[in-house]
């Protein structure tokens, strides 16, 4: 990479970092456009948003841009939003990391033609939307308890069990193991056809060697490719985990304190505040939980290659 191309890619990444906050300004101004009274009235108020905007950035310079309320009580982004953040973070991350693992197994597996009736079964449960998954696990969880007395997890978030609630990582991880399945299994499928593979079996070397050090290690590449479409899903998955689970997440945060009712009225009480600031964030928990699974697939990838 020339010196040239360096500066373009730094101005890029410049230029995405300091959009990021602006579309989540906009983004979080989006309920603000529209005011509907008690009657059922509808206007059209921009003005109202271009003022709370204006408002939230010149509350950044006396710190009440980072208070927000839940209740009565008024608490501080700046002392809360580590705590959802790293909740966000791992339940991003580990699953993920689980997720792309198991899927690049399975798509070794069945890339050699073999498992196809399970692969299609895959293929069929990733229609399933996440919180119908949710759902189902909950609902199993309670019957097993009911039936035979036997707890196989807690339906909900308690932190008395620990940091990792296994439900919700099945949930978060279900995704990324059927979409990197599917990737894995077509790319594997692919490489195998390939001269460079023929090539290398024709030299009499174990299957197992060839599967991993030159059919794996051409799967990698298309899984760090994808990586941002799966980040996107999981992030999406998260919003919908955080409110079903109960964790203690950005998400979470977001529809307790930003979103406080659900009534005619309810945007009478309408943090933008605590809204734009968890947006951001949001953003931030993806790019570290992005780089984590890009680096966890960097070392699988040297791991297959034997590259040190």
């Amino acid at each position: 990479m020339t010196t040239t191309d360096r500066s373009a890619q730094a101005a890029r990444i410049a230029l995405r970092t300091a959009a990021a906050p602006l579309a989540a300004m906009l983004l979080a101004s989006t309920p603000l456009l529209i005011t509907m009274d008690r009657y059922g009235a509808i206007s059209f108020t921009p003005g109202r948003a271009l003022a709370t905007i204006g408002q939230w950035l010149a509350g950044l310079a006396d710190g009440s841009s980072f208070m927000y309320t839940i209740g009565k009580t008024e608490w501080s982004v700046l002392k809360t939003m580590p705590q959802f953040a790293l909740t966000s973070y791992l339940y991003l991350a580990l699953p993920g990391a689980i997720g792309m693992g198991a899927g690049l197994c399975l798509g070794l597996w069945t890339g050699r033609g073999k498992g196809g009736r399970i692969e299609a079964v895959g293929h069929t449960l990733y229609a399933m939307p996440d919180f119908v998954l949710a759902l189902l696990l909950q609902l199993a969880v309670v019957f097993v308890l009911d039936a035979w007395g036997i707890k196989l997890g807690s339906i909900s978030y308690n932190p008395w069990d620990g940091p990792v609630l296994g439900l919700a990582v099945v949930v978060m991880a279900f995704y990324p193991l059927l979409r990197t399945w599917k990737e894995a299994a077509r790319a594997a499928r692919d490489a195998s056809a390939s001269d460079y593979i023929a090539y290398a079996r024709s030299k009499g070397l174990p299957e197992r060697l060839v599967r991993m050090r030159h059919v794996g290690a051409a799967i990698v590449p298309k899984m760090e490719a994808d990586l941002p479409l799966s980040m996107a899903v999981m992030v999406a998955s998260m919003f919908i985990v955080e409110y079903v689970f109960a964790l203690p997440g950005v998400a979470r945060l977001l529809f307790t304190a930003g979103f406080p009712g659900w009534n005619p009225g309810w945007m009478e009480g309408y943090q933008y505040r605590v809204v734009v600031l968890c947006l951001i964030t949001t953003m931030g928990v993806y790019a570290a939980a992005w780089g984590t699974l890009r680096l966890i697939l960097a070392g699988v990838r040297r791991v297959l290659t034997g590259e040190r």
